[in-house]
């Protein structure tokens, strides 16, 4: 939910949308980057619970930031960046948990989970 949840509530910041979004745009490819190289520095289990908890703190702040001006966008984008890192890493590591046999129906059923959670994360 965070993934879709985040970019969708942009238009609630008190911020220039476009710019926002610009930005947005910089967190998740600086993540994409970012997720090739956190297997060689840090174990699976200490990223994916490291980058949940960063996530969950900074749009606990965000909540607690409204109408903060661009605190709140810096929050919001560190939010986002964790979340697009997590996406990004769950998605490489789930093609490891599964065998072969089942490996391509196991990320289908992953990926069409995280479509259902973008449908029903609220936009406002």
């Amino acid at each position: 939910m965070m993934y879709y949840g985040m970019p969708l509530s942009l238009v609630n910041l008190n911020s220039n949308l476009y710019i926002s979004v610009a930005l947005n745009v910089v967190a998740e490819l600086l993540s994409t980057f970012i997720v090739f190289f956190l297997a060689y520095v840090i174990t699976r289990w200490i990223s994916k619970v490291g980058l949940t908890a960063l996530t969950g703190s900074f749009s606990l702040a965000c909540i607690a930031m409204r109408g903060g001006g661009w605190s709140e966008i810096v929050l919001e984008l560190v939010d986002f960046f964790g979340a697009c890192t997590m996406f990004n890493t769950l998605m490489i590591y789930i093609v490891e948990l599964f065998p072969t046999c089942v490996r391509n129906l196991a990320t289908v059923v992953v990926r069409q989970a995280v479509m259902l959670s973008g449908l029903a994360s609220p936009a406002w």
